[in-house]
C-alpha cells in the first residue's frame, strides 16, 4: 500500500513547499515517490518528477510552482513500483490472477494497472481488493476518487474556494473522508464538487449470484469456505505475513487456517506485562506450534510514544487510542510487510454487547460504519509500525453471507452442553472461572472455528484494551499529572498545520 495526495488550486504554489507538507505521510512507504504536475489549471503540459523518497524529491523541485499535482509514495508489497499516468492509487488487488486474464495483461508489474482499467470499464466489482485511488480524466477535466466500498483504504478531501485538496490521512488535508459508499467527481473548470451513489455493499456479489443455501448446514460450510479462501488469498499474495496474535477466536483461527495452508507467517503477542491476552496468547500460540514474537510494552514506553500514536490517529478518543497501542506495537515487531487482523469479526457474527438489543440491525450498522469507527484507526497504527494492515473477514462475500444467519445462532442462549465448553477452555488454560452469562455471543463462527482450533474457539474474549492493559497505562500516566484519561490524551495533541498557512 502507499499514500496518494492531491492538490488543485486556482493560483500557483511552490512545489517545493508542497512536498514539505505532504511528506507528512511519508510512514506510508518511502521505498519511492512520484508527482506529475502541471501550470495549466487543466492539467496540459504535465511534468513527471520521480524519486527515491520525500527528501530527494524536494530538492528535485526547487524554484518549480504549479497549479495541480497528483501524487504516491510506494510501500511495495506486491510487484515494482510502477509510474500511472493521470492516475495514482493505494491498494492490493488479492485477485490479480484472474483479474490479468480478464484485462488481457501478460507481465503484470504492479496491481495498480488492474485497478486503473477496472475503474476506466466500470468493472471495480470484478475485484477483491482493498484500494483508494485518484483518476484524472484529461478529456472531461475532472478528478475522480474513490475507495473499496468497506472502506479499508483511507482517502479524504477539502475544497475551498482556491484550492481542493486530497490526501490518504486527514493530517494533510484537514478536511473530510470520502464516504466508500460513493465516487467524488471534482470539476476542474468550474471548481464543483458531486457524489454519485455507488452499488449497495450488501448487494449479492456477482460471485454468488444463482447460488441457493437449503439449509444452515450448507450456509455453515458456505461461510467456512469463504473465510479459508480470503484469508489464504490476501496471505499468499503477500507470501509471508504477521498475524495480531490475541489469542481470541479471530486471531487463532487466522493463524491455524495459515498453519493448514502452507502460510509462512508469526504470531504477534502484544501487552502490558501480567496481562491476559499476553499470557493467554502464548500459550496458545506453543498448543499449535505457531512461531510468534512478543513484545511487552510498559509505562515508559507509552510514556514515550503515545504523543507520536496521538497526534499521527489524529484523536484524544481514549478507546481509539488505547485499541491502537497493541496494534502499532504488533506491527513494529512485524519482520514483514504485511499484517492480518481480524477487525470485522464482531459485526459479523455479532460480538459486541450492543448486538444484544437487536442483532441484525445492529450488525448492519456495525458494517456500514467500521471505515470511519475503527478501520481508520487501524489503518495509521499499523502502518506507523511499517507494515500493511489485510482485514481478510471484511470480504464482501462474507459480509453478504452473515446477513443469512439466523440472529439465534449470532447470539445464543447455552444449552447446558455447549456451557461445558467454555467451562473448559479456563480449565485447559488454567484460569479461574468467571464467566457468569447464560449467552454465547458469536455463536455460529466459534461453531466454525471449533473445527479448526478445537476448545479455543470458546474463549470469552475481553476488548484488546482491556486484555492488553493498555488503558490502564494511561490512566496512570494520567494520574501523574492530575487529569482524567481524556484530558490527558488531549493535552498530547497539537493542532493540525494548515495547507494554506503552509503552501501559499
Amino acid at each position: 500500500m502507499c499514500g496518494i495526495f492531491g492538490l488543485v488550486s486556482k493560483k500557483k504554489f511552490d512545489l517545493e513547499k508542497t512536498i514539505g507538507f505532504f511528506s507528512k505521510l511519508k510512514h506510508r512507504g518511502n521505498d519511492f515517490v512520484y508527482i506529475q504536475y502541471s501550470e495549466d489549471q487543466f492539467f496540459k503540459e504535465k511534468e513527471l518528477i520521480k524519486a527515491k523518497n520525500f527528501e530527494k524529491l524536494k530538492e528535485k523541485v526547487n524554484g518549480l510552482k504549479a497549479k495541480v499535482l497528483i501524487g504516491m509514495n510506494y510501500f511495495s508489497v506486491f510487484g515494482k513500483p510502477e509510474i500511472y499516468e493521470n492516475f495514482v492509487f493505494n491498494g492490493e488487488v488479492f485477485n490479480y490472477e484472474e483479474v490479468k486474464e480478464l484485462f488481457q495483461i501478460k507481465n503484470l508489474k504492479n496491481d495498480g494497472i488492474l485497478i486503473k482499467k477496472a475503474f476506466e470499464k466500470d468493472l471495480l466489482n470484478k475485484l477483491k481488493a482493498i484500494y483508494a485511488f485518484a483518476y484524472f480524466n484529461e478529456k472531461q477535466k475532472k478528478l475522480f476518487l474513490a475507495r473499496d466500498k468497506v472502506g479499508v483504504n483511507p482517502l479524504f478531501f477539502r475544497i475551498e474556494d482556491n484550492f481542493f485538496i486530497f490526501g490518504s490521512e486527514n493530517k494533510v488535508v484537514n478536511g473530510y473522508p470520502l464516504n466508500p459508499r460513493y465516487l467524488l467527481e471534482f470539476n476542474l473548470k468550474n471548481f464543483n464538487l458531486k457524489f454519485k451513489k455507488r452499488e449497495d455493499l450488501f448487494k449479492k456479489p456477482e460471485s454468488l449470484k444463482g447460488l441457493k443455501i437449503k439449509n444452515i448446514k450448507e450456509l455453515k460450510q458456505l461461510i467456512e469456505e469463504k473465510l479459508i479462501s480470503s484469508i489464504v488469498l490476501q496471505a499468499k499474495q503477500a507470501k509471508k505475513v504477521g498475524v495480531l496474535f490475541s489469542g481470541g477466536v479471530d486471531s487463532t483461527f487466522i493463524a491455524k487456517i495459515l498453519q493448514e495452508n502452507d502460510v509462512k507467517f508469526r504470531s504477534l503477542i502484544v501487552g502490558a506485562e501480567n496481562s491476559l491476552d499476553l499470557e493467554i496468547a502464548q500459550k496458545i500460540a506453543e498448543e499449535f506450534s505457531f512461531d510468534y514474537k512478543i513484545k511487552i510494552f510498559d509505562i515508559e514506553d507509552l510514556r514515550k510514544d503515545l504523543s507520536f500514536l496521538v497526534n499521527n490517529l489524529e484523536t484524544s478518543n481514549i478507546m481509539k487510542v488505547s485499541v491502537a497501542i497493541p496494534m502499532y506495537y504488533g506491527s513494529l515487531i512485524n519482520d514483514y510487510k504485511v499484517v492480518l487482523s481480524g477487525i470485522g469479526s464482531e459485526e459479523l457474527f455479532g460480538g459486541y454487547e450492543r448486538h444484544k438489543k437487536n442483532v441484525k440491525e445492529e450488525c448492519i450498522k456495525g458494517l456500514l460504519t467500521i471505515w470511519d469507527r475503527d478501520l481508520y484507526r487501524d489503518n495509521i497504527a499499523s502502518f506507523l509500525g511499517n507494515s500493511e494492515l489485510r482485514v481478510p473477514f471484511l470480504d464482501e462475500e462474507i459480509i453478504y453471507l452473515s446477513l443469512k444467519i439466523p440472529n439465534r445462532l449470532k447470539i445464543k442462549k447455552l444449552t447446558k452442553k455447549e456451557f461445558e465448553k467454555i467451562k473448559e477452555f479456563y480449565k485447559k488454560t488454567n484460569l479461574n472461572f468467571n464467566f457468569n452469562s447464560n449467552t454465547c455471543k458469536k455463536f455460529f463462527f466459534r461453531q466454525i472455528a471449533e473445527k479448526h482450533i478445537s476448545i479455543y474457539a470458546f474463549r470469552p474474549k475481553k476488548a484488546a484494551q482491556y486484555g492488553s492493559k493498555s488503558e490502564k497505562l494511561i490512566q496512570k500516566l494520567a494520574k501523574e499529572k492530575g487529569l482524567n484519561k481524556r484530558e490527558y490524551l488531549q493535552t498530547l495533541l497539537k493542532e493540525f498545520e494548515k495547507v494554506e498557512n503552509v503552501i501559499f
